[in-house]
């Protein structure tokens, strides 16, 4: 099971959802649509039940079962609010698996109205901006018959869609900042493209550079997984990332210095190398080149110096050691845990002082 629980008017609902779904669907006596959506209001009503009934979470839940003798999957659709799941084939090609549940929908404002309730400016009474989620206890009323307890005009039941998946394709996972300024098709197309190409967990953070390059504000989320015919243990395989402070891409030409993304993170020296990083012994870090260790890199919680590979040229200048260079896409993005960037920071600040601006 894969879920995204993407909160609202505070953490502790989607905290809850994330650390209890599992136990809550996994108790159903049989899995088909009746028994999660019951799992689904029965998780419901403890929230609406606790300290923090205020506070709402949308959800994304993919159930996947391996059909036996063949190379499909089942997949169990649950959706509530606007997160969303998408199915990308193996030849490129995808299928939205959800819909999203926004009270400008004809359907949900329907729904609301029978309630009692309003939809201003596109949210419920003018607040939220979804119709379903779990938690948001204010909203669960009816203020038509508030003896009602079902229909209510924000609602917990989910939307619940039975897929078929085969070996190869990837099942995606994001919440609505992923697509606050992409459409289906950009996310599907870059998310194949980068599976394809990467290791997963690096496809992951290239896919949350290209959504944050876009130009999206919200905080994203994101899993991915990919169909193997491993007879084995089909779930044995996985990779988890866990990113630090991020620092957005910078594009990049090989001539241009850092200055505007010094600037943005107030760091005043300017004695900083065009795309070159070096060894620092305060760190205890060595030469090496960036790619044969990539995922060896984002594993180590240290400090990372990146070195420049472009010419292949020896090292001999230090500059600020919290990009990293993409040389295919020629873009920057950070690699670093917050304290190892102030610490690297703070020690460059100190040696720039006494280095004289060195350039090509």
């Amino acid at each position: 099971m894969c879920t995204i629980f993407d909160g609202h008017v505070g953490k502790d609902t989607a905290l809850f959802c994330a650390r209890n779904a599992a136990n809550f669907i996994g108790n159903c006596k049989s899995l088909d649509i009746d028994n999660i959506t019951k799992a689904c209001i029965q998780m419901d009503k403890e929230i609406l039940q606790s300290s923090f009934s205020h506070s709402g979470s949308t959800a994304i839940i993919a159930i996947i079962e391996k059909i036996d003798g063949s190379d499909m999957f089942k997949l169990y659709i649950c959706n509530l609010g606007d997160s969303r799941a998408m199915l990308i084939k193996n030849d490129g090609s995808f299928i939205s698996l959800s819909e999203d549940h926004k009270p400008y929908n004809v359907k949900e404002r329907e729904r609301i109205d029978k309630t009692g309730g309003f939809v201003a400016n596109g949210r419920v009474l003018g607040y939220i901006g979804v119709s379903r989620s779990f938690g948001d206890k204010n909203y669960k009323k009816n203020l038509i018959f508030p003896e009602n307890t079902h229909e209510t005009m924000m609602t917990c039941v989910p939307d619940i869609r039975i897929y078929y998946g085969n070996v190869g394709d990837i099942l995606f996972l994001g919440c609505d900042g992923v697509f606050e300024m992409l459409s289906w098709s950009d996310v599907a197309k870059f998310s194949y493209e980068s599976v394809n190409k990467y290791a997963l967990s690096d496809a992951v953070i290239n896919i949350l550079d290209y959504a944050l390059l876009s130009g999206s504000k919200d905080n994203i989320t994101i899993q991915i997984v990919k169909f193997f015919n491993d007879k084995k243990d089909i779930f044995y395989f996985r990779e988890k990332i866990i990113p630090g402070i991020y620092i957005p891409n910078e594009h990049i030409s090989k001539y241009e210095f850092y200055e505007n993304f010094l600037n943005k993170y107030h760091i005043k020296n300017k004695c900083i190398i065009n795309t070159l990083m070096a060894n620092c012994s305060e760190v205890n870090q060595k030469y090496c080149y960036i790619g044969p260790y990539l995922k060896k890199i984002r594993e180590n919680k240290s400090t990372h110096i990146i070195l420049n590979r472009r010419y292949k040229k020896n090292i001999k200048n230090l500059t600020i050691p919290i990009l990293h260079e993409d040389f295919i896409r020629n873009n920057v993005f950070n690699k670093m845990d917050q304290i190892g960037f102030y610490r690297m920071r703070d020690f460059f600040r100190e040696y720039d002082k006494n280095q004289k601006m060195i350039s090509y």
